[in-house]
């Protein structure tokens, strides 16, 4: 059996993701259906193992997300749930894990309180030594998703200097 390089892995892991993706507008042709609020949440991760992944899929209370892929060896996932609107926006809670051959290597989960078309930045040093850092955004949009959502961001090192 041929071994898969780096490269045909990371294509592979984000043909996973898009099928997900694609799936997932039946899920929000389903929900609109109903008297759910169909929001959609676009996450956009910056880091030694993903160089501008971004994802933009349907959410509401009734219906989280839940996406895993594969870069080579590193397993992902990304779990989010949408609770209640409150007067200070909508609360998301969102765990992002890393997995590394059979063990768990990173896991990140956040509560914000997001507002509509207002994106939440969080950077986050993993290791300077060995310029690990970490940026996710998240944006929670009345909107449908669109093939923009879906390119890949420009990949940006925190190392190279910026300030947020």
């Amino acid at each position: 059996m041929k071994k898969l390089t780096t490269i045909e892995s990371l294509y592979i892991g984000r043909i996973a993701v898009l099928l997900v993706a694609m799936l997932s507008i039946g899920v929000y042709a389903g929900l609109a259906q109903s008297d759910q609020q169909i929001l959609t949440l676009t996450v956009t991760l910056t880091d030694r193992y993903n160089p501008g992944f971004k994802i933009c899929l349907p959410i509401s209370e009734k219906a989280p997300v839940d996406v895993s892929w594969n870069s080579g060896v590193i397993k992902q996932s990304l779990f989010a749930e949408l609770k209640p609107k409150t007067e200070k926006g909508y609360p998301v809670y969102i765990t992002n894990k890393i997995y590394v051959s059979a063990g768990e290597s990173s896991s990140v989960m956040r509560g914000p309180t997001l507002e509509l078309e207002k994106p939440e930045v969080e950077e986050t040093v993993m290791s300077s030594l060995f310029k690990d850092f970490r940026r996710r955004t998240v944006l929670l949009s009345a909107l449908p998703c669109d093939s923009e959502k879906f390119v890949p961001a420009k990949s940006t090192s925190l190392s190279e200097g910026q300030q947020h």
